[in-house]
């Protein structure tokens, strides 16, 4: 009997090691997997920041380019224009005054006394 007893403990202890030797093969797998899953997943998180990124250089450019912008940059290049115009304008007042002050002096230096 003390045979028998230790033939059925060593072919638990063998059924234990192999148990054993498959639970850590499962778990290798498991944690394999979940490397790959975790690597995927920051790729995935990557690419989000990639797009997140993007779309607010978008949203930043389409607020730049709204109505009230677009209305604001029209005024101020209106107010711009108008103003150029008006010193051209004066400037050439200025010129025309100074011509008809020469010829006044002219024909007053013409004119007998």
């Amino acid at each position: 009997m003390n045979r028998i007893g230790l033939i059925v403990v060593a072919v638990i202890a063998v059924c234990a090691l192999g148990l054993q030797g498959y639970q850590y093969q499962q778990g290798r797998e498991y944690q394999r997997d979940l490397a790959r899953e975790l690597s995927a997943l920051r790729a995935e998180l990557q690419t989000v920041k990639e797009d997140n990124e993007r779309l607010r250089q978008e949203l930043a450019e389409l607020q730049g380019n709204d109505l009230d912008t677009l209305v604001d940059d029209a005024s101020e290049a209106l107010v711009t224009g108008w103003n150029s115009m008006l010193t051209v304008l004066e400037n050439e007042l200025r010129k025309a005054e100074q011509a008809l002050r020469d010829k006044r002096q002219q024909d007053e230096s013409r004119s007998p006394k």
